[in-house]
């Protein structure tokens, strides 16, 4: 299955990142993007991912201001069920 992450340099933390995730939600791997799509100022646009069928993932992608979206979803027969969803106030993390 493919996703779009959205990511925009300038907001939230300016991280924008798909990782696999065990069932307590710990981090396994970060998947690097398949393509990525600028769009015509180079700093926002989306990065595209597949992710593997009967897998957990974390999604982080530019929300708001200071705040990123964190999203746990699952891929059950082809189809994204989203389990958890919040903002992460990256604004605290920056250095």
């Amino acid at each position: 299955m493919e996703i779009e992450v959205y990511f925009n340099e300038y907001k939230g933390s300016g991280k924008h990142w798909v990782a696999e995730i065990d069932r307590n939600n710990q981090i396994i791997k970060f998947l690097k993007p398949k393509r990525i799509e600028y769009d015509k100022s180079q700093y926002k646009g989306i990065k595209i991912y597949d992710l593997e069928n009967g897998k957990r993932y974390m999604i982080n992608e530019a929300h708001t201001g200071s705040y990123d979206l964190r999203q746990i979803v699952s891929i059950l027969n082809d189809k994204l069920d989203v389990l958890n969803k919040y903002e992460f106030n990256s604004s605290r993390y920056k250095k």
